[in-house]
């Protein structure tokens, strides 16, 4: 006998997902490597986001990290909005866990099916190591 198992798709439980990133090791000093790297499959909205590196960035000036939607044939380097009301510090300290604040905009963070998002850097990433962003994701019904 099978045994089926049925959700309601109304909990808020079994609405979400996860999408997670990495640039390990010294691919994250490489500006080239931000890209994308995430296409939506369905309408979703971001609802958190956490950062952490293994190794601060030592370059000079602000090395920073903003998380972008693109839509339709927008270009990664040059296109898209921010999803976040403040950047991530690539200098702030190591293997520590970083809340990402969104933006309040909220179409700012809604994707449609076939929007992507990109890593965006700012400043020299040199030193920059271990970068890991996590995303979570809220499935939408209607838009």
């Amino acid at each position: 006998m099978i045994k089926q198992h049925t959700h309601d798709y109304r909990d808020i439980n079994f609405r979400t997902f996860t999408v997670s990133v990495s640039l390990l090791g010294v691919t994250a000093a490489t500006a080239s490597n931000y890209s994308v790297f995430f296409t939506a499959h369905r309408p979703c909205e971001l609802i958190r986001i956490v950062e952490s590196h293994q190794a601060p960035g030592t370059g000079a000036g602000a090395v920073t990290l903003d998380i972008f939607k693109l839509t339709g044939t927008q270009d990664p380097d040059t296109g898209g909005v921010s999803m976040l009301a403040s950047t991530f510090n690539l200098k702030s300290t190591a293997n520590t866990i970083v809340e990402g604040t969104l933006t309040t905009t909220r179409r700012d963070r809604i994707l449609a099916k076939n929007n992507r998002i990109t890593l965006k850097d700012s400043g020299t990433l040199s030193s920059v190591g271990g970068l890991n962003v996590v995303l979570e994701f809220l499935l939408l019904d209607n838009i």
